[in-house]
């Protein structure tokens, strides 16, 4: 039977991820009840730009560090968008729920950047206004996303 949305899996197109060092990462977001999948395809320093130049020679060459940033960006915005379509594509194409999840771990184990959270490895999830969803797993890492149908997910994970 095909995967039906919000029974059995729950895809956010775009989440944010703090991570410890202070950068957000933002990608397409996929729950089940078997685990979280997360494709961290853009990243953001939001303390990154402060620079501070004292004259007209540093206020240029910030201009164009600024310039390269936000190309750079563009670049980073456009993988981004394509991992959502391909998770899209994958949630489609799926017949069943355990066909979604090898599509998901294929894909997993051949790019790094999307981020894998089997339910048995979560001790814990916590959602709310100001928490947002905080996976705490049972080796201690936690994940703090931002996103929206908390209580769905919660639900969907329990």
């Amino acid at each position: 039977m095909r995967p039906q949305e919000n029974t059995d899996y729950i895809l956010i197109g775009t989440a944010s991820l703090f991570q410890p060092d202070k950068t957000i990462a933002s990608g397409p977001l996929l729950v089940t009840a078997k685990g979280l999948y997360y494709a961290n395809y853009h990243t953001a320093d939001p303390y990154a730009g402060t620079r501070k130049a004292t004259n007209i020679k540093d206020a240029v060459a910030d201009v164009k560090e600024a310039a390269a940033d936000v190309k750079a960006g563009f670049a980073e915005l456009k993988t981004l968008g394509e991992a959502r379509d391909r998770m899209k594509q994958i949630v489609a194409e799926a017949a069943s729920v355990d066909q979604l999840h090898a599509a998901l771990d294929e894909w997993a184990s051949n790019d790094s950047r999307l981020l894998r959270v089997p339910k048995e490895s979560i001790e814990s999830v916590k959602t709310g206004f100001l928490a947002g969803l905080q996976l705490r797993l049972r080796d201690g890492t936690v994940h703090k996303f931002r996103c929206g149908k908390l209580k769905t997910i919660a639900t969907l994970l329990a």
